[in-house]
Parts: structure tokens; sequence; C-alpha cells
């Protein structure tokens, strides 16, 4: 008799507890949630078009039970924080960031107003040197992410590059964010090699970067390597223009910056970046913390060239030299 109740006790527990489990899935999927993303540069919407598509396969639809607000830019940094911070306080469920930027004024702005309200950011590197949280494994606060790795990998695009165009003379690299260039590494792996010149300008701003290339003397040999950092990413396309008018090779950091002209990329797909952090986002509307969730960094990084730019700039290329080559555009 004692053990049939014990059992009985056992079989209504797991019940109710089965009914409650499925009573809060139905609530999380009945309720519509509401998601705020800080306006991304160009260069990183699609991180935001991955993110949504990420969303839609985890049940997530747009208009039934999850709504996205982009939070606009305004006329000055002030302004732009003031529209976020407006958006704060209606206490949606997630802020999104893209870049470090704006990922810096949402830790900023929630640990003023609301210190529990997730942060979910992306395409951003070296997010503790750029203070965002305190360790990969556990952010010590609201935010957690999937960090780019472009500082980390910056050396080897130098390599994948040098490679694919060994008659390279001089390395052209304005920069502005010295945590997410990967600046250092650069230098290394290029006073590492014999017969190679770099010749980097930090940049305070985009003017300075248009000023910068305005007067800048190019010569045979020489190759742009587009910075990974908010200043640099906004003036992508006018690099290309540059560079192709120039007749000087172009290197990107990620498959859109390919897309938009340079000659080759190598980098994290910010699409694929943005599926990822679907995964994270869906765990965290479940009920996880950010400070439970470590950051990430990309699944894979992909090598990418850009056959119409080659023809622009009369290059061709044997077998050898692309053989680490992982997609072509267009």
């Amino acid at each position: 008799m004692k053990k049939f109740l014990f059992l009985f006790t056992v079989l209504v527990f797991i019940t109710v507890l089965l009914f409650l489990y499925r009573q809060q899935m139905v609530v999380h999927m009945l309720r519509t949630y509401r998601v705020g993303i800080p306006k991304p540069l160009a260069s990183l919407v699609p991180a935001f078009e991955g993110f949504k598509r990420g969303m839609r396969e985890r049940g997530y639809e747009e208009g039934r039970n999850i709504s996205y607000t982009i939070i606009e830019e305004g006329a000055n940094e002030a302004e732009t924080k003031e529209n976020l911070a407006t958006f704060v306080h209606t206490r949606p469920d997630l802020i999104y960031t893209l870049g470090v930027n704006a990922s810096r004024d949402a830790k900023a702005i929630t640990g003023t107003i609301a210190p529990d309200l997730p942060v979910l950011f992306a395409v951003v590197s070296d997010p503790v040197g750029n203070g965002l949280v305190a360790d990969l494994q556990s952010s010590g606060n609201n935010l957690t992410g999937v960090a780019a790795g472009s500082d980390i990998i910056a050396a080897k695009r130098v390599e994948l590059f040098l490679e694919l165009v060994p008659g390279t003379k001089r390395i052209i690299f304005p920069w502005n964010n010295a945590l997410t260039t990967g600046i250092e590494h650069v230098r290394e792996v290029v006073a590492a090699m014999q017969g190679i010149e770099l010749v980097e300008r930090e940049v305070r701003n985009e003017a300075e970067i248009d000023a910068y290339l305005s007067t800048f003397v190019s010569q045979p040999g020489d190759a742009l390597f587009r910075a990974p950092d908010s200043i640099v990413a906004r003036r992508v396309k006018e690099l290309s223009l540059w560079a192709i008018e120039h007749k000087v090779p172009m290197v990107g950091t990620n498959y859109d910056d390919a897309v938009l002209g340079a000659l080759a990329s190598y980098g994290a797909n910010f699409e694929q970046i943005g599926i990822q952090s679907a995964e994270f986002a869906d765990r965290i509307l479940k009920g996880s913390k950010p400070k439970d969730l470590p950051v990430t960094y990309p699944a894979r990084y992909e090598f990418v060239l850009n056959t119409e730019t080659a023809e622009k700039l009369d290059m061709t290329f044997g077998p050898d030299a692309l053989v680490n080559v992982d997609k072509y555009v267009p």
C-alpha cells in the first residue's frame, strides 16, 4: 500500500510539472515579445536580417508573437543615446545591438535605467577589452552575444591575401579603434615578413578617412585593408570605389565587403552571426540570464573573392592562388 501511494504521489508530481511546463510554453508562444534594435550601419544590416531569419526558424513570427523596433539615430551622439533611453523606459523584452558603439550605449543606459533588461550584442570584437563584459564565460551583467573575432583573425587576413597577391609591397591600413581592428596583430605579422611595409594611419572620424585617401599617393604593389571598426565601416563603399579607381586591391572583413566591391575579404558571415544570435535570444526570452550564457564566436570564417572587381583591377589568379578561396561574388 505504501509503495502504491509513493508511486501515485510521484506520478501526480510529474503530471503537475508537465502541466505547468506546458502552460509556461503556451504563454511563451502566445505573448508578443518586443525587441529593440539601435539602427545598424548599412554594413551590419545582414546580421539583423539573419537574426530575424533565425528567430523565424525558432517560431517567432513578426506581427504574431514578436515585434522589432528600430531605434533611430539622432542628429548627434547625445540625441542617439536619448532615443535609446526613451525606448528602454518602455521596458522591452530585449535589446539587440550590432557593433561596439551601440553595444556600449546599451550597456550604459540599461545599467542606469533597467539593469535587468537583457542586451544581446553581435558583430563586436574584443567585448572584454571594449568593456562590455567582464569575462567571456560570464559577463557579470545583463549582456552576452556573439563576438565577431575580427581582431583575432587580423593576422590571418593579411596572410591569406599575401598568398593570393604575393606581389604586395605595402599594406595601407587606416584605423580608428585599436581594440577592434587587431592592429597589433597586423603589425606583428607584417614585421615578420620580408619586403612588406605597413602604412597605417589612425583616424578619428569619417572626414579624416576621406582626407587621408584624397591626398594619398598610391603605387604599384599597394593593398588597402579595411579596418573592422565602426568609423571605417561607414566608408566601405567609398573605400571600394577609391581602390578600384586607383587600381589598388582592397581587403574587407566580411562577405558583404566583397559584395560592396572589395577584391577579397576574410571574416565572419554577418548573416550567419545573426542566425547564431537568435539562439541566444530564444534562450533569453525563455528565461535564461545573459550572465549565464557565455559569449561565443562565429562558427566559421570565410575567404571571399570578388571576380568582377578582379576584372576591373586587371588581376588574374592561377589555381594555386585560389586554393584558400571559400566563396566567389558576384
